[in-house]
């Protein structure tokens, strides 16, 4: 990840603003929802016309814009959904939000812009996580992003995926049904039925 314009995004592969999805000029303003979460939202190993995402917004009839970066924690969720409402003034339909495993974040590793990704992957940072965990940091983040989160005047669905720790108690839980290509993340019959839940949910609240 790195910061491209105002937005945290990836290096290469994905579009201008370092997403996967269209570029943003080519965005429907009028008729979109939006996305954004971690490697799940972003459909890693999967094509784009795989993911949920797509999927959804396919079912729905609407544009989208997918902010899911891979690896990225709740400070990234939270930055690039604030950067977006500042620069784009009209709102989505529905915002979608994926709530990572509360225990990541983001770091500089040099004195760029250039961000990286940290997790209970990373053993450089494992008692860090654990210190922020005892000590009740980690807790507080994650009841402050729901607050934030619910601070927003828009429909949103917030879920979370697999294993993941619930942020609240009534999370949305995306279900780890198969493997993309790369063995590791949800594959196509996830997306899909993910798709038709979520597609079910805009169509009896919004």
């Amino acid at each position: 990840m790195k910061f491209i314009g105002n937005f945290i995004g990836a290096d290469f592969g994905y579009n201008s603003l370092g997403h996967r999805c269209r570029e943003l000029v080519e965005l429907d303003l009028d008729n979109y929802i939006l996305f954004t979460g971690c490697s799940h939202t972003l459909g890693e190993g999967l094509a784009i016309e795989q993911t949920f995402p797509f999927i959804t917004s396919t079912i729905l009839k609407t544009d989208y814009y997918n902010l899911g970066l891979s690896g990225s924690g709740i400070d990234v969720v939270l930055y690039n959904l604030w950067q977006w409402f500042s620069f784009v003034k009209k709102k989505p339909k529905i915002l979608f939000v994926q709530l990572p495993d509360y225990t990541r974040f983001c770091s500089i590793i040099d004195d760029t812009d250039n961000i990286i990704p940290r997790g209970n992957w990373d053993t450089t940072v494992q008692k860090f996580i654990v210190d922020g965990l005892d000590n009740g940091f980690l807790a507080a983040r994650k009841r402050m992003v729901i607050s934030q989160l619910n601070a927003l005047d828009i429909p949103i669905v917030k879920f979370t995926h697999g294993s993941t720790i619930p942020y609240i108690d009534d999370d949305i839980r995306m279900e780890h049904l198969d493997y993309a290509q790369d063995r590791v993340h949800s594959g196509i019959e996830s997306h899909k039925i993910f798709a038709s839940i979520l597609v079910e949910i805009a169509y009896d609240k919004y």
